[in-house]
């Protein structure tokens, strides 16, 4: 879905979709704008196309930010879509409705379990980023081993392999309109 309508008006102003102010959830986003920087009667919206640019960044999983784990992602696109210091997606429910809503309605079965596949891959780089053969537990002992080390290195290539695997069934499936939502399976017909 997209949130921002890809027509570029006069001075490269983004547009919002009209699709958009139907759903409640991004509708709520555009109402609470009531001005912002260069924008201070909030006639044109920029905090909502912010707020929505944040929305499709933070949660398709197209977005260029999903190379980043979820808690960089935000902090990334916090800082990235000049949103102020200090501020997170947790303390904005707005937002957060509007991420859970994008999440609901646009990823596909495939695409969910592509999406927990990458939370797994995350939490494997934090493994092997924290990993320290010289560090020593109370008694001594080293709390890694150089063997578990190497014999999960060994393993990376088919995660790596299975999860490209994964992301083209992923695309497969969005491509042919076949996709699966809430255990309803689309015909050819309904697309």
């Amino acid at each position: 879905m997209k949130l921002l309508s890809n027509r570029i008006e006069d001075g490269l102003v983004v547009q919002i979709s009209p699709l958009t102010l139907e759903i409640g959830e991004f509708k709520a986003l555009i109402k609470r704008d009531r001005g912002s920087t260069g924008d201070s009667q909030g006639r044109k919206k920029l905090q909502a196309k912010r707020d929505l640019a944040f929305v499709y960044f933070f949660s398709d999983l197209e977005s260029p930010y999903t190379s980043y784990a979820e808690d960089a992602r935000e902090e990334h696109l916090g800082r990235d879509l000049g949103y102020p210091e200090g501020w997170n997606l947790e303390g904005d429910e707005q937002l957060a409705s509007a991420v859970e809503k994008y999440i609901e309605i646009n990823r596909s079965i495939h695409e969910r379990l592509l999406a927990a596949a990458y939370t797994g891959v995350f939490k494997l780089i934090d493994y092997f980023e924290e990993v320290d053969l010289k560090k020593m537990d109370s008694m001594k002992r080293p709390v890694y081993s150089a063997k578990d080390l190497i014999t999960n290195l060994k393993g990376l290539g088919p995660v790596v392999e299975n999860l490209e695997k994964l992301r083209e069934e992923a695309e497969k499936h969005k491509s042919r309109g076949v996709d699966v939502r809430r255990g309803v399976t689309l015909s050819k017909y309904n697309t």
